[in-house]
């Protein structure tokens, strides 16, 4: 590391000025404000938000307390906002920011997690799932569905995160595709909002054991109420609450000689698009469920199944 030093001033007691690092005539204030100001496309493109919505965010972060306040504070609420975003928007540095607001990092890092302490607080109020005893709008009003998927919560389902493990991890999450990643499960409602998301497994487990992992630890995992169930897809069991489409393996057919092609593709027009092509599901039972138990939702399946083939049949 190269250190230059000013000549005279080493002679002169050996004390060197300090030199203002970001002196940009552009402060971080006049920034945002330019901003909110200015067109509002930039905004849009900076923040991923309308200004609107920017300002009614601002003042529900500090009217709620979620974002504490100081008259002495040098950076306002606006301009952490704007600075929390504008790296989710564009995943950019600390330094980088610095150097857009006119900040040290310290202050560019700090206030960026009081705005995301705040943003997290401020979910647990807005984020809140459908009842699970309701039927969602999407199901009742459409008449493929309705007659079987009344029951239906949400859709279940892992998918694979690009990670960088350390040197000495990455065999363990590699996955089958030879690239380093978790393997995160997620529960998606028909809004098209996620309900439940659970991440750390390494990439090269079975999904099937992730929902092991996650029903048997402390993860707060929404059970469906009883009778209903999440949409699954062939790599997880079909137990109760967890309602998984026939398998390509040789079945015997159901009574009357359904063809389970037909429920597969009502299961999968309901479902999270998969990634296609699963590995062999490993001989897990995520949930302490009897035998009996298990075998009266296959047979509650059969009959959805049933019902679905001889709906098809008298539509042709």
């Amino acid at each position: 590391m190269v250190i230059l030093f000013n000549p005279v001033t080493e002679r002169l007691a050996r004390y060197i000025l300090p030199l203002p690092c970001r002196n940009s005539m552009l402060s971080g204030r006049a920034y945002v404000q330019e901003l909110i100001d200015g067109h509002p496309a930039r905004v849009l493109e900076n923040c991923r938000i309308t200004v609107d919505s920017f300002m009614r965010l601002c003042d529900i972060l500090v009217s709620g307390g979620y974002v504490p306040q100081n008259p002495q504070k040098r950076v306002l609420i606006e301009e952490a906002v704007c600075m929390t975003l504008v790296m989710l928007s564009h995943n950019h540095r600390m330094r980088s920011l610095a150097e857009q607001f006119q900040h040290s990092p310290e202050t560019i890092y700090r206030n960026i997690h009081e705005v995301l302490r705040g943003l997290c607080e401020l979910g647990k109020i807005l984020i809140k799932p459908r009842g699970q005893n309701e039927v969602h709008p999407k199901i009742y009003i459409d008449r493929r569905f309705v007659q079987w998927f009344t029951n239906v919560v949400g859709a279940l389902d892992g998918t694979h995160i690009p990670a960088h493990p350390p040197p000495g991890q990455q065999a363990a999450y590699t996955h089958r595709h030879g690239q380093a990643t978790q393997n995160v499960l997620a529960i998606c409602d028909f809004d098209m909002r996620f309900s439940y998301i659970y991440a750390g497994w390494e990439g090269s487990a079975h999904d099937a054991r992730v929902l092991d992992g996650t029903l048997t630890g402390p993860t707060h995992f929404p059970m469906p109420p009883p009778r209903k169930y999440y949409l699954v897809d062939s790599a997880y069991r079909n137990i109760p609450g967890f309602l998984a489409p026939y398998r390509g393996t040789p079945r015997q057919p159901a009574q009357g000689g359904c063809d389970d092609n037909i429920f597969n593709d009502h299961d999968q027009e309901m479902d999270i698009e998969g990634e296609g092509g699963v590995p062999p599901m490993p001989e897990i039972q995520p949930l302490s469920a009897s035998q009996q138990e298990v075998n009266e939702w296959h047979e509650m399946r059969d009959e959805m199944a049933n019902g679905m083939w001889n709906a098809y049949r008298s539509a042709r």
